[in-house]
């Protein structure tokens, strides 16, 4: 004769596994809802299904973070480290029409990633942007010999001419370079 399971033996043999199988589940989700965010870094959060508008995004800054799982993913990485951005070389006249060649080149960083996420959509273009305009400002309003002259001098204006339209978006520039020579 052959011996049969009672069925509440079978059960009893099944409640660990099915306890152990919960468990995991249960350890994968909270693994799952955990974010590290390193120092130089913030990550953007968004929810699962929420329309893509600023009040949907969270900015996560430094330290750790717990995200509901599944429903809130990682949908950018802001890097907080200084940039550098380097502009094509540009003509522009200067106060008494003479045509000069300048290069512009700058150092940044993001300093307030909330603002920066809800200012500009393509930094490093918008960024060039300002700076080109900035250097054509300049150079419209001086005479060339000035300009050539003292580079280091031109940088300064710039830098304090750029960092206010930058803080409002969020944005530090450290550092600006800046190389003129006479145009023909």
């Amino acid at each position: 004769m052959i011996p049969t399971m009672r069925p509440a033996a079978a059960f009893i043999g099944v409640v660990p596994v099915m306890f152990a199988v919960i468990c995991a589940i249960i350890i994968i989700c909270i693994i799952a809802s955990i974010r590290k965010v390193p120092a130089d870094k913030a990550y953007v959060a968004k929810m699962y299904g929420a329309p893509d508008s600023a009040g949907s995004r969270k900015i996560l800054r430094e330290g750790v973070h717990f995200l509901i799982p599944f429903l809130t993913q990682i949908t950018q990485v802001i890097p907080l480290t200084e940039q550098h951005l380097d502009c094509p070389q540009q003509i522009c006249n200067s106060a008494d029409g003479q045509k000069l060649l300048y290069r512009i080149s700058a150092d940044w960083q993001i300093t307030d990633p909330e603002r920066f996420m809800n200012s500009i959509s393509q930094p490093e273009q918008s960024l060039a942007k300002l700076l080109q305009q900035s250097a054509n400002t300049l150079i419209a309003a001086e005479p060339a010999q000035n300009v050539l002259a003292d580079p280091h001098a031109a940088s300064e204006r710039l830098k304090a001419a750029l960092s206010p339209a930058a803080a409002q978006w969020g944005v530090s520039v450290l550092q600006i370079g800046f190389t003129a020579e006479a145009g023909s």
